[in-house]
């Protein structure tokens, strides 16, 4: 997880010059180690937590893995597809939003 997001960190700088302020995430110990603070914190990146069991506290983010759910899942119904090609179906789910216009982007995609 942590390579995942310094990778994540460099493209979104690199690619967008964007800055990431603050990681919010729930109190799993894939976020909690020593090195992954030090890099937020050397790197000027608020760490906000949620407590354990209450994701309601992440309900935008929830929300949405529910809805890519549900887009995925119905996708794969309506062709027919092997659950052995879900990763390959959340993929091209995540490809079609990112492409739909937006209303928080002023309907642009």
């Amino acid at each position: 997880m942590f390579d995942c997001f310094k990778n994540f960190h460099l493209l979104a700088f690199n690619q967008f010059l964007a800055h990431i302020k603050i990681l919010r995430s729930d109190n799993d110990t894939k976020y909690m180690f020593k090195d992954m603070i030090k890099y937020l914190c050397s790197n000027g990146i608020f760490h906000q937590t949620s407590r354990v069991g209450t994701p309601q506290q992440n309900m935008i983010s929830e929300r949405k893995s529910y809805d890519l759910f549900e887009k995925t899942r119905a996708i794969m119904l309506q062709m027919n597809v092997l659950k052995c090609f879900w990763s390959y179906g959340a993929l091209t789910t995540i490809y079609l939003v990112n492409r739909l216009p937006n209303r928080v982007l002023d309907f642009s995609s």
